[in-house]
């Protein structure tokens, strides 16, 4: 037997409200998906441009209004001052608590932060490291936005892999994880202007073998680099950008040190602590501090290096830097 009831318009039409009860079953249906220990989740599908020089990353934000909601804030400046603050990888002064949840076994991981700040270090496994030789990618959260930075350890990943990084705040008994399903995409490609070298300087050093990362500065004109572009010295100043140049003359303007790069013994832009990492070359205008990897140089040893300023996208200065060890 067949039943046909008849509904006004205005019943047809109206919008289902979920009850209380109807949306916990919801969330946990999603925990459940994601296997995760959470009343609530938040999942992203995060593709990692791969880099084998730099700890390239990619911003993740939270939705803040559905974050708040369901730990209880009416702000954000209430959430970020309950998290209290991090110092030595430990959180103090909070009554909201930031930790992770190790992907191949799904326990909490409550031990140190291993990261900067609010954040981790993780294996292959997606588990929780610290920075050395087993790390593959990290995950750090600026609470001021509640946006995650989440990136790599050059050359530990291929193109292709995929892992899963899990971060859970937790307020009471009430938990929220932020599941972040990671591919490593294809090789970065930076986008380098093709700006025109209007001059190139030669300018050398003499300097000690050092172990200690102290800087000797080597002065250069940076009138005579406004002056060779046809710019005045405050209009380059405003629109400069430091690139490193690698031997193969190819070129970046993302900082592999403090305010410059580091460079290999044959004179390619490299990062801190990789294999034939020798100098760092940082920037000021009117001087470059050069510095050295501890054990990396000795007496008699001599290297080659390139940077330069551009102006805009349309002209550069470049400066070849011979840098001898005595």
């Amino acid at each position: 037997m067949f039943a046909m009831i008849a509904c006004d318009d205005d019943v047809v039409s109206s919008k289902h409200v979920y009850t209380e009860a109807e949306i916990k079953l919801r969330d946990s249906l999603e925990a459940l998906k994601n296997n995760v220990k959470a009343n609530y989740v938040f999942s992203y599908d995060v593709t990692i441009p791969l880099d084998t020089v730099n700890y390239r990353s990619v911003e993740v934000a939270v939705d803040q209004a559905i974050l708040l909601e369901k730990l209880g804030f009416s702000t954000l400046d209430e959430l970020v001052a309950s998290m209290g603050t991090v110092t030595g990888g430990v959180q103090y002064d909070y009554t909201t608590t930031f930790f992770a949840i190790n992907n191949s076994t799904r326990y909490d991981y409550t031990g140190a932060l291993t990261a900067s700040g609010f954040g981790h270090w993780f294996d292959k496994n997606g588990d929780v490291c610290s920075w050395g030789d087993t790390d593959a990618l990290f995950s750090e959260l600026t609470p001021e936005t509640f946006t995650f930075n989440i990136g790599q350890h050059p050359k530990h990943s291929k193109t292709g892999d995929k892992n899963k990084l899990i971060q859970v705040i937790k307020k009471g008994d009430y938990r929220v994880a932020f599941v972040f399903n990671i591919t490593m995409g294809e090789y970065y490609v930076e986008e380098v202007p093709k700006a025109v070298n209007v001059a190139t300087t030669e300018l050398s050093l003499e300097v000690a073998p050092d172990n200690d990362y102290v800087t000797t500065d080597l002065p250069f004109s940076f009138a005579d680099a406004a002056a060779a572009i046809g710019v005045s010295e405050s209009e380059l100043s405003a629109n400069s950008t430091f690139y490193g140049i690698s031997s193969d003359a190819s070129m970046t303007a993302t900082y592999t040190a403090d305010a410059g790069y580091w460079y290999s013994n044959v004179g390619d832009v490299t990062d801190w602590g990789t294999e034939g990492c020798t100098l760092f070359v940082n920037y000021d205008e009117g001087t470059f501090h050069i510095g050295q990897f501890p054990d990396a140089c000795k007496s008699g040893d001599e290297f080659k290096v390139s940077v330069a300023i551009m102006y805009k996208t349309t002209k550069m200065v470049t400066y070849k830097i011979t840098v001898k060890i005595v």
